[in-house]
């Protein structure tokens, strides 16, 4: 016996809008526009420690005045099609939130509008800090 499942296991739907699905994996594209590449704790910090970087937070503002690691800038999720026009197109961007969900939308999202430089903290800043590394409040 057969099960389809739809929409494939790899597809997670986390938005109505179908520029806001991802695809979970190591480089992910959507439908022949643009990349972005997971990266873990330890790669961001051994790539971007001494490297020109944009690392935009994309959590809630009251998450992100929670804990956020250092240098991260906020724009939530909900404002973020709205503030694209923020983040520089020529520069590397570093995207984060609690997990790596939000922050996969957040970097598909510029794939599609044609940025190239992109990259997701696949562990979020939960994993940030569970690796004991250290956080901002406020």
């Amino acid at each position: 016996m057969s099960i389809d499942l739809y929409p494939p296991p790899n597809l997670i739907r986390l938005d109505k809008s179908p520029s806001l699905a991802i695809m979970r994996g190591r480089a992910k594209t959507s439908a022949g526009q643009g990349m972005y590449s997971d990266i873990n704790s330890e790669e961001y910090r051994e790539q971007f420690a001494d490297s020109e970087h944009q690392f935009i937070d994309v959590r809630e503002e009251d998450e992100h005045a929670e804990g956020h690691i250092p240098g991260a800038v906020n724009i939530p999720l909900s404002e973020f099609m709205a503030r694209v026009d923020e983040i520089d197109e020529e520069a590397a961007v570093v995207l984060v939130c609690n997990t790596g969900v939000r922050s996969s939308q957040a970097a598909l999202y510029l794939a599609s509008m044609g940025y190239d430089q992109i990259y997701n903290l696949d562990e979020g800043t939960k994993g940030w800090m569970k690796k004991g590394y250290a956080v901002d409040r406020g």
